[in-house]
């Protein structure tokens, strides 16, 4: 696999974490919104840049790495009302700013920072519940109402989750508690040089959160697995659909639809949004090829209620989706 201008590892870290900036600009906020809030609340910071793994080929769970990466995060959060056993979509949104991960694979130790955490959090061998590295890499870490999970569904790409549970939250004036999740993506650049000549085509699933807050079950939303394909011509192209699918009545029905359609830059990364007027939603996304001779994908993406400032029959429609994409 293949790009079409030379360029090195440092301008594409720069360009992905301008995208991401931009990409980002209509759903971002400074929290999740109200009492909706997951804790504490994200914050709007400088523009990183994604850096590859200082250690490794690729992400190893065998192996030492470290990694930084901007922009590439989301926060979801789930609300279950007191004396209630079912959890509830509570808020979401893509969260700017940078994160960090590190890993010791002698002690299984591992560090990471989110942009809205103040301190790292850390965990080692002691709190790891599953640890695999076939057909996918992944280990998980518990502790108290903590959690962490590093998956790699390939070997470029890398989502890490940290996970905080049972937080006192009052939502509309209803007590209970909120768990709220964080997710970032981390991820090896291209180093290629050569033209894209060829279609390239990635598989892979779609993680994806999000609904009608304080309606939506927390397992209510789906996705299928999806096929991304860049097309090679007098400017490179990204397609493929994304579907989000609501089974909240027992049945998985359409919920959203992104079709992809955006140019990809020379250095692979792309950004775009999709107008899905089935759903009344307005997506955003953006992402990179990764991996030295572009062997994988990733797409971050979020999608919010398209409300019609004229129309006021659809100022309560507060639904929001994000989630991401790793592809091979």
């Amino acid at each position: 696999m293949t790009t079409r201008e030379n360029w090195t590892g440092k301008i594409v870290n720069r360009k992905i974490g301008l995208l991401f900036t931009a990409a980002a600009c209509g759903l971002l906020v400074t929290s999740c919104g109200d009492d909706e809030t997951p804790d504490p609340e994200p914050t709007e910071s400088p523009t990183p840049t994604p850096t590859p793994p200082t250690a490794g080929d690729e992400f190893d769970l065998d192996s030492d790495f470290a990694a930084t990466s901007g922009n590439a995060n989301y926060i979801y959060a789930y609300f279950t009302a007191d004396g209630d056993m079912d959890a509830v979509f509570s808020s979401a949104a893509r969260v700017n700013g940078g994160a960090s991960i590190s890993y010791t694979a002698a002690t299984q130790a591992v560090s990471f920072t989110f942009p809205d955490l103040g301190d790292a959090v850390t965990f080692d061998q002691d709190d790891v519940v599953n640890f695999v590295t076939m057909p996918e890499a992944e280990a998980t870490y518990s502790r108290d109402d903590e959690g962490l999970e590093l998956f790699v569904p390939f070997s470029e790409v890398m989502r890490v989750l940290y996970t905080r549970s049972n937080q006192a939250f009052t939502r509309d004036e209803v007590d209970g508690t909120l768990q709220s999740n964080r997710v970032s993506l981390f991820f090896r650049p291209v180093t290629t040089d050569a033209d894209i000549d060829t279609t390239l085509s990635f598989t892979g699933d779609v993680d994806v959160r999000g609904g009608d807050p304080g309606e939506t079950a927390s397992d209510a939303i789906s996705s299928n697995e999806t096929t991304v394909t860049i097309t090679p011509g007098a400017t490179d192209t990204i397609s493929g659909t994304i579907v989000i699918f609501d089974d909240t009545s027992g049945t998985a029905t359409e919920a959203a639809r992104c079709d992809l359609d955006t140019t990809v830059a020379a250095d692979g990364t792309f950004a775009g949004t999709c107008d899905d007027t089935d759903n009344d939603l307005n997506w955003q996304y953006a992402g990179s090829l990764a991996g030295d001779e572009r062997e994988e994908i990733f797409i971050i993406f979020g999608a919010t209620a398209d409300n019609d400032p004229d129309d006021t029959s659809d100022d309560d429609d507060d639904r929001r989706y994000v989630g991401s994409f790793i592809g091979d």
